[in-house]
């Protein structure tokens, strides 16, 4: 690979790999070795990335870095947008039209990663001359480029014009095509009387139903594709139960299973109902980074349950879509106050907007006990009002972050001393910070390495352990180079460092992990650092999550600040045009 390199970055690589100062200067053949990571540690991209990078493109990366690094930035989280530019430069290419259509992709693309689909076209082309400090008429002309070659769309909505993704308004586009299809499609009711489905919700363990739990499993039942929704405690597991149930008591060969995007999730639902439950990854069968199961090898299952739904972004939802035959009943399941899925789009919000399914919502709160303010301070956290203190739910105003994180530290020895360590979660927005995750499990522990004992949390899949993201365990044996974790399954990993990348301590995690589960105890710590996620969703989850007391930790009236955002920021989407039909695309 050609590639233009400065005598500093070599001899800052030749230091890096000989564990600092060094007597002796790198040979020609040496740096002719090793040219390539030389090349991404100068843009800051040390052995790890360049490790996951080796991994993701095994054959590839040399000609992508010298033909278009900006494709690093697109498909991976691993490379900055700056990071790209230094490569592009550095590999010596001079095509400015590349640049500046990087940059418009760069501006759409970090619009998806917040969420949103689309923005309007001059914003966007602004952004990008901004970015890649090149002329005006430069991008306005890699701009029609784009739209000639549909790597770009316009479109007009309120008389503004807008640009997306081409893939990514195909993949809309492809929901709504498919959603439509399960609209039309024909799958037998299945017939119970209501003394039926209160008796198949007796045995999921809902003795006494309220009447929106009973309507919504005669919804589900009745229905191809159906949507129950509700909040925490309102009974969604035992609806799911319950529908089961009466499937398996039409068709005993019947195929059900039920579906999350986080293990801990699915793990929860096989305890307490026995049902097949895996994540959608799983379900799918991702691989080397695509689904094996599609339209064309689609997955057989006579009833899925689609858990925690409001978590899924569109890739997944478009993926589920086209891997479930039109025989299969779908019943979507989960709660609209939850956090926004951290993918592009909400489909499943959308799917309500746009009325597409039959809906039940479960009105009542079945997980607290009487007299409890917790599920009425969720509900008052997204609507914008205070949450009602008490006996369960307290609230501890700090100034500064050390008192901050000596309140955490003294509430949850406090709440240890109660309930045990294993019943008692503190949640923040973030993992990184002074108030994120990380620092608050090293201020509990005392200590920033792990121990013999320490609850850990796994941060991204493992298919060969089948230790999943999300999923906790137990340090069991810290050896010279690495350490053992036996995890909550009861499966043993081995990982090959003192401070594995992919684990985290777990006394603390995010609020986006804690969704859809529940803790006797909450510390929910509302900080700075974490200020651009603090919504009242996040204060919602925060709050339900807790079966009998929740403490809100509240450094500089966050939760003040909270309660006024609705949401991170705004989501533009064109999904619920698409299932109404009113598409603006041309």
């Amino acid at each position: 690979m050609t590639v233009r390199l400065d005598p500093r970055d070599i001899d800052a690589y030749w230091r890096h790999a000989h564990g600092g100062i060094v007597r002796t200067r790198p040979s020609d053949a040496w740096i002719a070795e090793n040219v390539r990571p030389i090349l991404l540690f100068a843009a800051g991209l040390g052995s790890a990335a360049h490790a996951r990078l080796t991994e993701e493109y095994p054959t590839s990366l040399n000609r992508i870095l010298t033909t278009n690094p900006f494709k690093l930035y697109l498909d991976t989280n691993l490379v900055t947008f700056d990071q790209a530019v230094f490569l592009f430069r550095r590999c010596q290419q001079k095509d400015r039209s590349t640049l500046a259509s990087a940059a418009l992709l760069k501006v759409l693309q970090d619009e998806a990663r917040s969420g949103s689909l689309y923005c309007e076209r001059r914003l966007a082309v602004h952004r990008a001359r901004a970015i890649s400090t090149l002329p005006l008429d430069l991008v306005e002309a890699a701009c029609r480029t784009m739209l000639s070659q549909q790597d770009i769309i316009e479109f007009t909505v309120d008389s503004i014009p807008r640009l997306t993704l081409g893939r990514h308004a195909r993949e809309e586009q492809r929901i709504a095509d498919l959603v439509a299809r399960r609209r039309s499609t024909i799958i037998p009711p299945l017939t119970a009387s209501d003394a039926e489905i209160i008796a198949a919700l007796a045995r999921a363990g809902c003795t006494t139903p309220d009447p929106s739990q009973i309507a919504a499993v005669r919804t589900a039942i009745s229905n191809p594709t159906s949507l129950v929704t509700g909040g925490p405690g309102s009974g969604k597991t035992s609806i799911l139960s319950a529908i089961a149930s009466l499937t398996l008591d039409a068709n005993d060969q019947a195929n059900v299973v039920c579906i999350s995007l986080a293990a801990r999730i699915a793990r929860a639902i096989n305890a307490r109902t026995g049902l097949a439950a895996d994540t959608i990854h799983k379900f799918l069968d991702w691989r080397d980074g695509v689904f094996t199961h599609d339209a064309s090898n689609p997955f057989e299952a006579d009833l899925v349950f689609l858990e925690e739904a409001f978590m899924i972004d569109n890739m997944l939802f478009h993926a589920l879509l086209e891997a479930l035959p039109q025989t299969t009943r779908l019943v979507i399941i989960g709660d609209p106050g939850q956090l926004e899925p951290i993918g592009r789009g909400m489909p499943i919000h959308s799917l309500l907007d746009a009325d597409a399914f039959p809906r039940a919502h479960l009105a009542t709160n079945h997980r607290s006990g009487p007299g409890s303010t917790i599920p009425l301070s969720g509900r008052r956290a997204l609507d914008g009002l205070m949450p009602i203190f008490g006996s369960d739910l307290s609230h501890v105003p700090t100034t500064t972050t050390p008192e901050t994180l000596r309140a955490v530290l003294e509430t949850w020895r406090k709440a240890v001393s109660l309930v045990g360590s294993d019943n008692v979660q503190v949640l923040t927005a973030t993992h990184k910070g002074p108030g994120g995750a990380k620092a608050i499990n090293d201020a509990i522990t005392g200590r920033p390495d792990y121990a013999v004992g320490d609850r850990v949390m796994q941060m991204r899949n493992d298919r060969v352990s089948d230790y999943m993201n999300g999923e906790l365990g137990r340090v069991v044996e810290i050896g010279a180079s690495g350490l053992t974790v036996v995890t909550d399954a009861g499966s043993t990993v081995e990982y090959s460092s003192l401070q594995p990348s992919t684990l985290s301590k777990a006394y603390c995690i995010t609020a986006h992990k804690a969704q859809g589960l529940e803790y006797p105890y909450v510390i929910n710590v509302l900080h700075p650092s974490g200020k651009r996620m603090l919504t009242r969703s996040l204060v919602n989850v925060g709050i339900t999550r807790a079966k009998t007391h929740c403490t809100l930790i509240d450094q500089t009236n966050q939760l003040a600040r909270a309660l006024t955002r609705y949401r991170t920021s705004p989501r533009h989407t064109l999904l619920p045009r698409l299932l109404r039909g009113e598409s603006p695309l041309p």
